[in-house]
């Protein structure tokens, strides 16, 4: 007997404890298979599912206890002496109390508060674990309980009993302890009402008793919310204080299903419409770890019948479910993942492991052992609220930053319960909107603001509480983008555009791939910005956070030019250069040339292909600028790709047909002629060289309708050859040689030479348009490019400039 508990005086049995010894003994000597059930029975729980939940069981009771009596619930653990004492606030032991204590399998808590934990009354057993002699204290009365009292009562009954003296020699003096209460006198400590007494039986119990009360951690006060103080005391040491504080509270609706898409509220299928969402943020203040805060969101509701066909009636008569998630966070305030054991608490810790970064605390249904999660309708329907609360979490969560996406769950679970909570919470995440925006914070709203200065027709959002709707808070996966291989100024830039934008630095989360979230190369999200209309300030800011990325990536960035348009591309666009006049770029812009716009000049644009608006500049690009694409090039034939014309060859009943037939060059055997054809508009480069800047008389023009030249007749020496353009008038007899003459005639041909123009389109060589066969310069073609073309080169000697056949309709120098 402990020092601390003494047996009651005679007579004195506040609980009735005799009459309940007498029952038990009197069934056990009836029936020696009751003594064999009821100690079978106490040795599972001691040996099997509470073997080591000695502290989660005496916490939970005292929670329960201070729920009934609805006061804040206080806890003190001390070991000293080889004596484990527990002492806690709340309801005061009673009879009906003892009775369960003395049973099993028979909870005085079946219609208790929905915060109640405890359920079947054998927690209890726990005790046994580390003690032979464990006993209950309170203000009016106590009860104990002695193995060495109940092996004399069990051998006294088993003199009238053989039966049950062979089972107590099988199980060599081990008796169902419990269920022989004693009263007992004693007093809990001031401030506490009752105190739970457990001398340890050995060093081993002693060691085990240590180790569970430094293992307490704040899972212990987040599981049971009837507790909010826990004092542990071991040997002479300091005292170890857990608190848990409450900073603020925010309830959600009845029937609130987050996780869903906004506005929408996704079916119950139990019929109980009648859910509670609250967000908080606990602070658990610890002596000796420090203080942690958590983020939690809890959800409650009743439940349907018909998820409660398949149990227990003790569980249909506790008609509640309930989930928590808890993240805790960092000084921050970003998510951190947490410290207690990765495990369901059910709602203390079970042994069934959890792969999510949170502590989840759930009413599942647990099976005998009190180990794991019983499967069934009803562990179903909890694995999908606690799926929907996740969600949530996630959606409330503020402010939104990039610690966040470490909430994902990965799609690999860790055990059957692991793997449909995760797959459950997969399904949902995609469609709610936690992801950091790239523009957020004071950049979003100062863009806002800016673009609300420039006028109505630039700002979309003009008042700063529509600002959200512009560049919202958060992004949900199936809408956000990723840009790979763009900088975090670029994507800043970026985002005031597209809003669908993450930061930069996640192209390599593991979790947005698990999420499906879009990834966008840099070269698309810039042709993206093809027609936007922005000031040219933010191009510049463009162009700078771009300084640093492959221009091969750039060929189709925007360039705002001084006439207020925008033209795809920097190529052919002429910087203005800061020591140029101020008029000159609206000067050249009027000449049609392509002008940035002063504020928008950037050294990455002449990196890109433009070129400062040097007097030589100006004049290569004035003189030598693309030709105005004809129709013929504009408008595709039926079934043609645009930017193509089709091969249009002369027909056999052309004269040309007859001329290609008696020329040796293209006669059977020799290599054929192919008719040269027109590509796509193709942007031209600027080339100093044109034959037109140094001599502009170099080549005639052609302006009468009848200048257009005819295929060579029949019988002519020469093979038929791309139009020429001459610097006699149309009407000049053309050039001939010595020993080629070729006959060019004015007349209208029986059939047009597919590589010229139509007549009444006047060309000038050099100038805006220019003949498709220009002489004036050779082709810059590669060899095997120019192969193609050898017939024209080899069976021509006309005195006058040879033909060149790459020129095609395009300016002269074309390479």
């Amino acid at each position: 007997m402990s020092k601390f508990v003494r047996p009651a005086a005679e007579g004195a049995d506040p609980f009735g404890t005799a009459r309940l010894r007498r029952g038990v003994l009197d069934a056990w000597a009836i029936s020696p298979a009751r003594f064999r059930e009821d100690a079978n029975a106490e040795e599972d729980l001691v040996l099997g599912g509470y073997r080591d939940r000695l502290v989660v069981e005496l916490a939970q009771n005292a929670a329960d206890a201070a729920a009934r009596s609805g006061v804040p619930g206080r806890l003190r653990l001390t070991l000293r002496d080889g004596v484990l004492a527990a002492a806690n606030t709340g309801a005061p032991l009673d009879a009906a109390g003892v009775e369960s204590l003395s049973t099993l399998r028979a909870s005085a808590k079946r219609e208790g508060h929905e915060s109640a934990v405890g359920r079947f009354g054998v927690g209890f057993a726990a005790v046994l674990s580390v003690t032979d002699e464990p006993a209950v204290l309170g203000r009016h009365g106590g009860v104990r309980w002695s193995l060495a009292e109940a092996r004399e009562l069990a051998a006294d009954t088993a003199r009238h009993s053989p039966g049950l003296g062979d089972e107590v020699r099988r199980r060599d003096g081990h008796v169902p302890l419990l269920r022989l209460p004693f009263a007992a006198e004693g007093t809990a400590p001031e401030t506490y009402d009752t105190v739970v007494v457990l001398p340890l039986r050995d060093t081993a119990a002693e060691d085990l008793a240590e180790r569970l009360l430094t293992g307490i951690d704040d899972a212990l006060l987040l599981a049971l919310p009837g507790l909010e103080e826990v004092v542990v005391e071991v040997g002479e040491g300091d005292a170890r204080t857990l608190r848990r504080l409450t900073e603020g509270t925010e309830h959600g609706a009845a029937a609130d299903r987050t996780g869903t898409d906004a506005g929408q509220v996704a079916p119950d299928p139990s019929g109980a419409d009648r859910t509670t969402t609250a967000h908080r943020t606990v602070r658990i203040e610890d002596t000796r770890d420090g203080t942690t805060r958590w983020r939690t969101v809890s959800q409650h509701g009743p439940l349907a019948p018909e998820l409660l066909a398949g149990r227990s009636v003790e569980e249909r008569l506790r008609p509640h479910w309930s989930v928590t998630w808890a993240v805790p966070l960092d000084s921050e305030g970003v998510p951190a993942f947490p410290r207690t054991a990765p495990v369901v608490h059910a709602p203390t810790p079970s042994d069934e492991p959890l792969g999510v970064p949170a502590l989840l605390i759930a009413s599942l249904p647990l099976d005998t052992s009190r180990r794991h999660a019983a499967p069934g309708p009803l562990t179903d329907f909890l694995v999908e609220r606690a799926a929907d609360a996740y969600a949530g979490l996630l959606a409330a969560w503020r402010p939104v930053t990039p610690g966040i996406i470490g909430l994902v769950p990965g799609p690999l679970g860790k055990g059957v319960l692991d793997g449909a909570l995760r797959q459950a919470i997969l399904d949902r995440l995609p469609r709610t909107a936690f992801l950091p925006p790239a523009a957020e914070g004071a950049d979003r709203q100062a863009a806002d603001r800016q673009a609300a200065a420039e006028g109505p027709a630039e700002s979309p959002a003009e008042d700063p509480a529509d600002w959200d709707a512009v560049a919202p808070v958060a992004l949900r996966p199936r809408d956000a983008e990723v840009v790979e291989g763009a900088g975090a100024d670029t994507v800043r830039v970026l985002a005031e555009v597209l809003p669908s934008l993450l930061p930069a630095g996640l192209e390599r989360r593991v979790e947005l791939r698990t999420l499906g979230v879009a990834r966008v190369p840099l070269t698309e999200a810039v042709d993206r910005l093809a027609g936007l209309e922005k000031d040219p300030g933010w191009w510049r800011r463009l162009y700078d956070s771009l300084a640093g990325v492959d221009p091969d990536r750039l060929s189709g960035l925007p360039v705002p030019l001084a006439d207020g348009r925008t033209t795809i591309g920097p190529r052919q666009v002429l910087l203005p250069t800061a020591d140029g006049p101020q008029a000159a770029p609206e000067a050249l812009a009027r000449l049609g040339l392509k002008v940035a716009h002063p504020e928008a000049a950037h050294p990455l644009l002449e990196k890109l292909g433009a070129l400062p608006a040097t007097p030589r500049a100006v004049l290569t690009t004035l003189r030598c600028a693309p030709p105005s694409p004809p129709p013929w090039t504009t408008r595709p034939l039926p079934g043609t790709r645009r930017g193509r014309t089709p091969r249009s060859w002369p027909t056999p009943s052309s004269p040309s047909s007859a001329t290609r037939a008696s020329n040796p060059a293209t006669s059977p055997g020799s290599a054929p002629s192919p008719s040269p054809t027109r590509r796509g508009s193709r942007r031209p480069r600027a080339n100093s060289s044109c034959p037109a800047a140094r001599s502009p008389a170099s080549c005639g023009t052609a302006s009468s309708p009848s200048s257009t030249p005819s295929w060579p007749t029949a019988g002519a020496s020469s093979p038929w050859r791309p139009a020429v353009c001459s610097p006699t008038s149309p009407s000049s007899a053309p050039r001939t040689s010595s020993s080629t003459r070729t006959n060019w005639s004015p007349a209208t041909p029986t059939s047009r030479n597919p590589m010229t123009p139509d007549s009444s389109t006047p060309s000038t060589c050099g100038a805006r348009t220019s003949w498709t066969g220009c002489p004036t310069r050779r082709c810059r073609r590669s060899p095997r490019r120019s192969s193609r073309y050898a017939t024209w080169t080899s069976s021509t000697t006309t005195a006058g400039p040879r033909p060149s056949p790459c020129c095609r309709g395009r300016r002269c120098g074309t390479r």
